[in-house]
């Protein structure tokens, strides 16, 4: 079943043209991608998070079963609120990289969007393996709404919008309020290297937001900017949720994903032993940057090839107009990361010569993952 959003009347006022993410039924894009990537780094872009999970995780436990749940270190949670956090299996592969969000009685975990069910059952396993007394995890995802604005002057333009004081909000604070009857959740953060604000209210209370921020798109002050255009910033990040096989990323565990420094050995949690072996073995594939010269379009499911053999695999590249060449995430061949030689992208029609970098692409833009 397709789903839709509770901004789903916003975004048709605004001209949207539709397609299907994740059985979603979102904005692919407001008829100009290049110009809604453009304002999101120079101004302001607004996009609809409501497909991203948003699982709460709350009682006396809850932080017992958040430790155990990721394998990253989250002692940040105390002073800044807000982390990334991997999530592993009991086979040590990924899960999902999540963002976790310390809330005044509970801990809401922000997913990707196709892997909410799976940090759910993997959130359920790991209660019961615990056993612990007095938590509840319940999946929000539905019954709330998501939507943020990010880019430079998203939080100047947040401060006019929402009628409340923002000016506590630190760079990743949470301000938790009640309007009008409903229960609000205003983030200072993003799921990229950029400033943001995200707002996270019930579903009901949807409209009212969609309607004040419709008031800034019509001046003109903000950009709403669709999926694609996420997207692309996803890569741009370096953010492997940019990659959409998601079933091939299942595979590798966090030293695939070249994030091994964000696991914190000295405690228990998921899939630790299985991990924790694997810790001075060379992992057989890790995923590597891409610069491309000479693309300005967006391609996808493409093979790495180097001296007449393939060495990997690339969900997608795309055209960055920020950076003015073509980008992409590959996993490759251990024994390639190293390759400063060009290699070629071929499939959907292209082929075109490659070279291999370390990620983050660009460490200002790079996504809180690897800061």
């Amino acid at each position: 079943m397709i789903r839709t959003t509770p901004f789903e009347s916003l975004h048709k006022r605004f001209n949207a043209n539709f397609k299907n993410y994740h059985n979603w039924s979102l904005p692919a894009d407001y008829s100009d991608t290049m110009l809604e990537s453009e304002k999101l780094y120079s101004h302001c872009a607004t996009f609809d998070l409501s497909s991203f999970g948003r699982i709460d995780i709350s009682g006396s436990n809850a932080i017992e079963l958040v430790k155990f749940l990721v394998s990253s270190n989250i002692e940040q949670l105390n002073g800044k609120k807000s982390c990334w956090a991997v999530i592993t299996n009991e086979k040590a592969c990924i899960v999902d990289i999540v963002r976790i969000i310390a809330l005044k009685n509970s801990y809401l975990i922000l997913t990707s969007p196709p892997k909410r069910e799976a940090v759910l059952k993997t959130a359920q396993a790991s209660l019961q393996q615990l056993g612990l007394a007095g938590v509840s995890i319940c999946d929000k995802t539905e019954e709330t709404a998501a939507i943020s604005l990010y880019g430079p002057a998203s939080f100047e333009l947040a401060k006019q919008i929402l009628p409340m004081n923002l000016e506590e909000l630190g760079s990743v604070n949470v301000k938790e309020l009640s309007l009008f009857m409903f229960n609000v959740i205003i983030i200072r953060g993003s799921w990229l290297g950029i400033d943001g604000i995200e707002i996270i209210t019930s579903s009901k209370a949807a409209s009212l937001a969609g309607m004040a921020i419709g008031k800034y798109e019509e001046k003109g002050l903000i950009k709403p900017a669709g999926m694609d255009c996420l997207n692309r910033a996803f890569l741009e990040a370096s953010l492997p949720l940019s990659i959409e096989c998601r079933a091939e990323i299942e595979k590798y565990n966090p030293f695939s994903l070249a994030i091994a420094d964000k696991i914190d050995f000295s405690r228990n949690f998921h899939g630790k032993q299985v991990l924790q072996s694997d810790k001075n073995q060379l992992s057989e594939k890790t995923v590597v940057g891409l610069k491309i010269k000479g693309l300005k379009s967006r391609h996808q499911n493409l093979r790495l090839q180097y001296d007449d053999g393939q060495i990997g695999w690339v969900d997608c590249i795309d055209y960055s107009k920020f950076l003015d060449y073509g980008i992409g995430l590959a996993i490759i061949s251990a024994q390639y990361v190293n390759l400063r030689e060009e290699v070629q992208i071929e499939g959907d029609g292209i082929i075109i010569g490659a070279e291999i970098t370390n990620i983050p692409l660009i460490n200002d833009m790079a996504a809180g993952l690897y800061k």
